[in-house]
């Protein structure tokens, strides 16, 4: 759901990237060139029972493997058409991916399989989809939150060494960066748009536990996240 990074999306577009984003229909509400809306079946999956999710959300994890390697090749078309207007302005020998949550996951996946992307970037992701093609040779950064809902529980603790694991397994060229005290929701635009008001800013000074979105050490967050993935891409995909 493109719509929920614009804090990356924009920092990167002001460093010279052309960024494209995608939104997987079913898993986030599309809408096609022809007037077609098609909405996200993801909460509709989930009021039906905890394991039917899991398997659906699998299901479309791959054909969101799919989805991505469509788009390249579309970019390919772009490219190469006279009519167009992306055309030759498209640097594909310089790929970079970066996604959160599934996205992340979706990012390591495309980085083990598809060899146009160079170098990638996941926020708070865990290994779905990815345990049997590890370990990573393609440049990958992985911001971790410490106080993320996905890593709290005993299957996060076990998910969280397979990922430290897999930075092991894949050195020189991976690496997980930790960052204190902001959780799961701090890397979308929820803390930038929770920010605006007087009484979430006042909060974030005071209370100690994690909002998850709102404080500002999300802001911060966000800031260094911004730091290492412009450094990050420029390092792999400018030389």
């Amino acid at each position: 759901m493109i719509q929920h990074y614009t804090w990356m999306c924009e920092e990167l577009a002001s460093q010279g990237y052309i960024v494209v984003g995608i939104n997987h229909t079913y898993m986030a509400t599309t809408r096609f060139p022809d007037g077609r809306m098609i909405y996200s079946l993801l909460n509709q999956k989930k009021q039906e029972g905890r394991q039917l999710p899991k398997r659906w959300k699998q299901e479309q994890f791959e054909v969101a493997v799919q989805d991505v390697k469509f788009v390249i090749d579309y970019l390919s078309k772009f490219n190469s058409q006279p009519t167009s207007q992306f055309y030759k302005r498209l640097d594909l020998a310089h790929i970079g991916m970066f996604g959160h949550s599934g996205g992340g996951s979706l990012t390591m996946r495309m980085c083990l399989e598809d060899k146009r992307i160079k170098a990638g970037v996941a926020f708070d992701s865990g290994l779905r989809g990815n345990l049997d093609r590890a370990p990573l040779h393609t440049p990958f950064l992985e911001i971790v939150a410490k106080k993320s809902r996905i890593w709290a529980d005993t299957e996060g603790k076990i998910e969280r060494e397979k990922l430290n694991q897999l930075c092991k397994s894949s050195q020189p060229v991976m690496t997980i960066i930790e960052l204190d005290n902001v959780g799961h929701g701090s890397f979308t635009d929820l803390p930038l748009l929770l920010h605006q008001t007087i009484l979430t800013q006042v909060l974030s000074k005071y209370i100690t536990v994690d909002l998850d979105a709102s404080s500002i050490r999300a802001i911060k967050a966000q800031s260094i996240a911004k730091n290492v993935t412009i450094n990050f891409f420029d390092k792999y995909l400018k030389e």
